[in-house]
């Protein structure tokens, strides 16, 4: 059985519970006027069901990369990773897990300046690699315990 996970906003909840035991004709004691069910119910809700529900803060991603993620480009990716290691014949000791992130080389916050009142545009000029980034590579590990340590890459 394959599992779906999807979040849900607080409010989205408690608009839910209120549309449900309207079209159910359920009793309660909900909001007529907003149309949702009140910060008690959510809170005695979540306590019914901690085991499986908590609130968590969402972490950003773009459009593109959850687009991006999907069966097809999943498949696309690791098809000619499994062909290299069949044709290879690679053991599991010549294959690791690597973890990577970027830092980036300039600051991103730019430091406040001094300018004339009523001026409109303020502007400062930055150095030409604001972009670029110094990978470093955290973890890599195979299955038979061997362990590389950390590694900085610097671009060009």
């Amino acid at each position: 059985m394959e599992r779906k996970y999807f979040g849900c906003a607080r409010n989205d909840v408690k608009r839910l519970a209120y549309q449900l035991t309207k079209e159910n004709n359920i009793p309660n004691q909900f909001s007529i006027v907003k149309e949702v069910a009140g910060r008690d119910w959510f809170k005695r809700f979540m306590q019914r069901h901690n085991q499986k529900l908590s609130l968590r803060a969402p972490t950003d991603t773009s459009v593109a990369r959850a687009k991006g993620f999907n069966r097809e480009s999943v498949n696309k990716f690791f098809s000619p990773y499994e062909e290299a290691i069949e044709a290879n014949n690679y053991p599991p000791s010549r294959i690791f897990n690597v973890d990577e992130t970027g830092l980036t080389v300039v600051q991103n916050k730019l430091s406040k300046i001094i300018a004339l009142k009523g001026k409109r545009q303020v502007d400062l000029l930055t150095a030409a690699e604001r972009c670029s980034l110094i990978t470093t590579v955290v973890s890599m590990s195979n299955p038979s315990g061997i362990f590389i340590p950390p590694l900085i890459i610097f671009p060009r």
